[in-house]
């Protein structure tokens, strides 16, 4: 538990999902601060490169932490993303279609104009909210 009242997951995924996290890019490692559960709220802070490799792992972690939770909101943390294909838009799909059935919310936030550009590019904008920063906390309820 952080002192701010959220907790990092990191080390459970990375006992759950070993196998995943030593696959064939040789040991990658789960960012301490990847997965944040604060309440009903997970936030997935996304990695500079979101491509399939990165998508899956992504995938896999969240699945787990939303059967896990009683999670109703993802809130995905573009600050540090500077690429994303396509593997990328059906992972944002995928847990969308999740959260939508179970009467959930996602979003973007903190997108910047090259990431905004494949969202919209893809249609992702017509079904999750996204921002340039954060928004209110009244949106994430």
């Amino acid at each position: 538990m952080n002192p701010d009242g959220s907790s990092v997951y990191t080390q459970e995924l990375e006992k759950a999902l070993e196998v995943e996290l030593m696959g064939s890019k040789g040991g990658f490692r789960l960012m301490d601060d990847c997965f944040k559960v604060k309440g009903t709220n997970l936030t997935i802070v996304v990695p500079m490169e979101l491509d399939h490799h990165s998508a899956e792992k992504i995938r896999t972690g969240a699945d787990k932490i939303v059967q896990g939770k009683n999670i109703r909101s993802i809130v995905f943390d573009f600050g540090k993303t500077n690429f994303m294909d396509s593997s990328g838009i059906g992972m944002i799909m995928g847990r969308y279609k999740d959260m939508r059935f179970m009467g959930g919310t996602v979003i973007a936030v903190r997108v910047n104009e090259r990431v905004r550009r494949i969202l919209t590019l893809s249609g992702i904008y017509k079904m999750i909210e996204i921002y340039e920063g954060l928004p209110q906390q009244s949106t994430l309820n």
